[in-house]
């Protein structure tokens, strides 16, 4: 679907998390076979360069290498050329918006034509990215700014269920939990559930030390 969705005349701007779904999308256009120009931008270009540097953990080290042969590191001066006379896809940091070169070339691009944003991860409500799928719009220097592109949203969500966290939890039998990286009721209300079925679970405060 993400390749029949980039056969179009107009660049495309992939807000992309750097470690892990940047990767993702690489392997995965080379291995459709994808024709276009693909530009990489922003914080995955480090965090790519880095797991070329550990082969061990791809399940096809060789394939990657060669995907990634496939797609052009943006320099500062290629930066402002990309996209406005043929069109290209973009991948960029940062995968919600929020900042970095994918702001930038959202804002740019919306005045020469129009593109294309395609969002893979889940938008947390009041970010940039969840604007962009709602509402078409941003806010850039705290003013919201209307764009002219559309906007698709692919479903790459890798993160596990209550119920396989649950069973991971039990699988390993921790001494302790600690429920992070979620919304703060979500996390709570995790290790509220932890706590009723004995596990010694928390959900860290703001600011506040723990000792293991």
């Amino acid at each position: 679907e993400l390749e029949i969705a980039l056969g179009e005349d107009k660049s495309v701007i992939v807000p992309a998390f750097a470690v892990g779904r940047t990767q993702e999308l690489i392997r995965i256009l080379a291995e459709n076979n994808f024709k276009g120009q693909v530009y990489l931008d922003g914080m995955g270009q480090r965090t790519t360069q880095l797991s070329l540097e550990y082969p061990s953990y791809f399940r096809s080290p060789r394939s990657f290498v060669q995907a990634v042969k496939k797609i052009h590191f943006v320099s500062d001066e290629m930066r402002r050329k990309i996209g406005r006379n043929s069109p290209a896809v973009i991948i960029a940091t940062a995968g919600m918006v929020e900042g970095g070169p994918a702001l930038g070339y959202m804002q740019r691009l919306s005045k020469f034509g129009g593109y294309k944003g395609f969002l893979t991860g889940f938008q947390v409500p009041g970010t940039n990215g969840r604007m962009l799928l709602e509402k078409k719009s941003v806010k850039i220097d705290g003013k919201v700014r209307n764009l002219d592109c559309e906007v698709q949203y692919f479903d790459f969500s890798a993160h596990a269920g209550k119920s396989a966290l649950f069973s991971y939890v039990e699988n390993i039998n921790p001494d302790k939990v600690y429920c992070v990286h979620g919304d703060e009721k979500v996390c709570m209300d995790f290790a509220a559930a932890l706590t009723e079925e004995g596990f010694d679970a928390t959900a860290p405060e703001l600011g506040k030390s723990y000792e293991a």
